[in-house]
C-alpha cells in the first residue's frame, strides 16, 4: 500500500534484472592481474574499446562505459546495465535499475526472489544472513506480493530464516486489541469489514472469513520504513499463518494514518484478500506479474477510497507512470495504477475484467495476463494512452489522463528550431506524450510507433512526414513537399515504438530534397580526392555516379557548412578528410561513428564502416594518420539508381579512397 502523509499518498519502485558477474570475467580479472603491467594496460584498453550492441531509440548501437549519451533515452541504456549519468554511460547501480520502483523485477514481472528476501529485511523483520545491497530496495509500503515471493522459496531459507516468516505470519504473536486499545481495534475490524462490503457490491466474493492483526513494531526491521500493512491467505499454504482466513496486517505505521488515508490502506489491502480468491495454490498467486497485483490493487484502493471519502487523495503512486510513460508495464509495480485508470477512462469495467486477467495470470504469466487485459480494448484506449501524457485539458479528452488521486504533473516540452533534433523511445507496453513548440520553417518526424496522434491545427495519425510552417516553400529546382501546419504549440503522444523530430531552415530542406542551386566552385584537396577514386560528379542530385562519366553539367563544388569548407552537391551530400596525430586516434574517431549503427566492413582500411539504405549513407574509414567520411542524403538514392543498394559499387568506391589515403 502507499504512505499518505500530509494527505499525500507515495510509493517509489521498480527494477529489472540483477548484473551478476561471469565466471568468464572472473577468470579474465586473474590473469589480467598476472600480467606484465605493460600486457594489463593494453588489456584493460581493450575492454575499454569492446562495447555491446543494443537498441537504442529504435537503432541497434555500440555501448560502452564512457561513451557520451542522452538522458533521456535513460531507459533505453539500462537495459545494457548501463546508465546515464553527467551525460556519459556509466555500469548501472542497483538503484538506477529499479527506475523508480520499490523492488528490482525480472523479465517476467515478478519480483527478483534475492531481492524479495532483501526488501523483507528492510520492510518487515530482520532475515538472518541477509545484507541488503546499497539501492537494492526502495521504500516499500505494502508488503503483500514480497510476503508472497519470500514464502514462494521456502525451501531454500535457512532454519532462521524461515522461522521469522513465521513470525510475522502468525497472527496470535500479534499484539491484543487491548494494547492499541478496544475502541481502536473497534475501529480498524469496522473499516476492514466496510471496505469488504464495498468490495462486494463491485462483484467480488470472500468465501474465507478476513482476520485483522496488528503486528508489533519490533517486528520491523527499521522503525520508521516498515510497510504498511500486508494480507496474507492462509488457505494456499496452511503451514503459515492461519488456515482457512485471509489475515490483514495492519502495522504500527499503517495504523497511524488519517482517516482518509487509512481507508485508502485498509481498501488495498482487503483487495488483496480478493484477488487472492482467485488462486489454489502459492506457485498460480506468485505468477501473476506485480502490476497486476499491486498495480490493481492500488488501483481498486484509490477507487473505494473515493466512493468513501467522498473525495480523491493526491496518490504518489502515479510518479513513476506519469514520469516514465516509456516503461514496459511488466516493469511496473505499484504505479501500475495507470494502467488500469487508462482501462477505466475509456469505459472499461476495470472491477469486472480484472477475474479474468488474475485467473489468465496464474495459468500463463504476465503475457497471459497482458492478453486479457487489453482483451476488446477500444480504438479510445490505444488512442489516449501515448497521447494522454500531455496533460492538455484543452484538446478532446484522449489528450489527458484521468484517475483515482492523479497527480498535476507537467508533461515535458521540447522546443523545434533549426538544428533541433530530438529523439525519445517507448517500450512494447510502454508510451510517450510531449508538447511541442513548431519553430523551425521545416520540420521533419520519423516515427515508428504502433499507435500515435499528433495534433498541431488538429489531430492527425502519427506517421513519418515533413511539416513546412512557413509558406516560403520555393526552392531553386521547385517547391518543397510536405504538408503545411502552424508555427506554435503542438501536442504529440504514442505508444510502443520511437520517434526522431528535426528542425531545419528551408534552405536545408532544399538541399536535402535536391532542389538546391549548385554553384561552381575552385577544386579543393578533398574534391581532388573524391574525383582522383574514380567519382566524378552527382547526377540531378539524384544518385552518385561511379565512373568516369560527367552528364548534366552539375559537378563536385565546395561548400562551407558550420565553418567548415566541405566537398558537396547541392549540400546534400558532403566528404571530410581530417588529419590525426596519431592512427589510433584516427580509428577512434571512425569507431565512435560505427557504433551509431555502422556496420564494419573489410575494405583495406585500417577500420572502415558503411551505411547503406534508403534514406541515405555514409562511409567512414580511418587509414593511418587520416579518417575520411562520405555522406549522402535522401536524395542520393533513387528506385533506379539504388547506389546505396548497390553495396558492391559502395565498397569499391571506398576501396579506392582508402589506396589514396596511405
Amino acid at each position: 500500500m502507499i504512505a499518505v502523509a500530509s494527505g499525500l499518498r507515495g510509493t517509489t519502485g521498480w527494477s529489472s534484472r540483477l548484473l551478476v558477474a561471469s565466471v568468464a570475467s572472473l577468470v579474465a580479472a586473474a590473469a589480467l592481474s598476472l600480467a606484465s603491467p605493460a600486457a594489463a594496460r593494453s588489456s584493460v584498453a581493450a575492454a575499454r574499446d569492446k562495447c555491446t550492441h543494443h537498441r537504442v531509440a529504435g537503432k541497434r548501437v555500440c555501448l560502452r562505459v564512457g561513451k557520451h549519451c542522452q538522458p533521456a533515452l535513460q531507459n533505453d541504456y539500462l537495459k545494457a546495465g548501463l546508465e546515464c549519468r553527467g551525460r556519459r554511460l556509466r555500469r548501472a547501480g542497483l538503484a538506477a535499475l529499479r527506475e523508480g520502483e520499490p523492488v528490482l523485477i525480472d523479465s517476467r514481472g515478478r519480483i527478483d526472489p534475492r531481492n524479495a528476501l532483501e526488501a523483507f529485511d528492510i520492510a518487515l523483520a530482520r532475515l538472518p544472513g541477509i545484507k541488503p545491497r546499497k539501492g537494492a530496495v526502495g521504500k516499500v509500503y505494502d508488503a503483500t506480493s514480497i510476503v508472497q515471493a519470500v514464502a514462494a522459496q521456502r525451501k531454500h531459507l535457512t532454519g532462521g530464516q524461515r522461522a521469522v516468516l513465521r513470525r510475522v505470519l502468525r497472527p496470535n504473536q500479534s499484539i491484543s486489541a487491548a494494547a492499541i486499545g478496544p475502541a481502536e481495534a473497534t475501529k480498524l475490524r469496522n473499516m476492514v469489514g466496510e471496505a469488504r462490503t464495498r468490495i462486494m457490491s463491485h462483484g467480488y466474493d470472500f468465501p474465507h472469513p478476513i482476520a485483522v492483526a496488528f503486528p508489533e513494531s519490533s517486528a520491523s526491521s527499521k522503525p520508521g520504513v516498515e510497510a504498511e500493512g500486508y494480507a496474507w491467505p492462509g488457505w494456499l499454504d496452511p503451514s503459515l499463518g492461519v488456515p482457512g482466513q485471509c489475515t490483514v496486517f495492519l502495522t504500527p505505521f499503517g495504523r497511524s494514518e488519517h482517516q482518509a488515508a487509512l481507508r485508502a490502506l485498509v481498501a488495498h489491502e482487503v483487495f488483496h484478500c480478493a484477488q487472492l480468491e482467485h488462486f489454489s495454490s502459492p506457485q498460480a498467486a506468485v505468477r501473476v506479474p506485480l502490476w497486476v497485483m499491486e498495480g490493481s490493487a492500488q488501483w481498486a484502493g484509490d477507487q473505494i477510497a473515493r466512493e468513501w471519502n467522498g473525495f480523491d487523495i493526491a496518490e504518489l503512486a502515479w510518479i513513476n507512470w506519469l514520469q516514465k510513460p516509456e516503461l514496459d508495464l511488466g516493469r511496473r509495480d505499484y504505479d501500475g495504477i495507470g494502467f488500469w485508470a487508462l482501462r477505466q477512462q475509456t469505459g472499461t469495467d476495470v472491477f469486472g475484467l480484472l477475474h479474468d486477467v488474475l485467473r489468465a495470470g496464474a495459468a500463463g504469466g504476465d503475457g497471459s495476463a497482458y492478453a486479457a487485459a487489453i482483451a476488446s480494448a477500444p480504438d479510445a484506449f490505444w488512442d489516449t494512452w501515448g497521447p494522454g501524457f500531455t496533460r492538455n485539458r484543452v484538446l478532446p479528452s484522449n489528450w489527458d489522463l484521468t484517475g483515482p488521486g492523479i497527480l498535476d504533473i507537467q508533461p515535458p516540452h521540447n522546443v523545434i528550431d533549426d538544428g533541433t533534433t530530438v529523439i525519445r523511445s517507448s517500450d512494447p507496453r510502454g508510451a510517450y506524450g510531449s508538447g511541442l513548440s513548431l519553430e523551425a520553417d521545416v520540420i521533419e518526424i520519423q516515427a515508428m510507433v504502433s499507435h500515435g496522434q499528433l495534433f498541431d491545427s488538429g489531430p492527425s495519425k502519427l506517421h513519418s512526414e515533413v511539416l513546412l510552417t512557413t509558406d516560403q516553400v520555393e526552392c531553386p529546382n521547385g517547391k518543397l513537399d510536405g504538408r503545411r501546419v502552424n508555427k506554435g504549440i503542438a501536442d504529440i503522444g504514442w505508444q510502443d515504438g520511437w520517434v526522431t523530430i528535426r528542425g531545419r531552415s528551408v534552405s536545408d530542406e532544399c538541399a536535402k530534397q535536391g532542389k538546391g542551386e549548385p554553384t561552381q566552385v575552385p577544386h579543393t584537396p578533398a574534391c581532388t580526392l573524391l574525383r582522383r577514386s574514380g567519382v566524378i560528379r552527382f547526377v540531378g542530385g539524384d544518385w552518385l555516379a561511379l565512373g568516369n562519366a560527367c552528364a548534366g553539367g552539375k559537378c563536385l563544388q565546395e561548400v562551407e557548412k558550420n565553418g567548415q569548407k566541405k566537398c558537396a552537391y547541392g549540400r546534400g551530400a558532403h566528404l571530410d578528410v581530417i588529419r590525426f596525430g596519431t592512427a589510433k586516434e584516427a580509428r577512434r574517431y571512425v569507431q565512435r561513428h560505427i557504433a551509431k549503427g555502422f556496420r564494419r566492413i573489410d575494405i583495406g582500411a585500417d577500420v572502415a564502416g558503411i551505411a547503406t539504405k534508403a534514406t541515405g549513407g555514409s562511409v567512414f574509414m580511418a587509414v593511418g594518420t587520416k579518417a575520411a567520411v562520405f555522406s549522402m542524403g535522401a536524395t542520393s538514392d533513387t528506385t533506379s539508381h539504388p547506389v546505396w543498394h548497390n553495396e558492391h559499387a559502395v565498397i569499391k568506391f571506398a576501396t579506392s579512397i582508402a589506396h589514396l589515403m596511405r
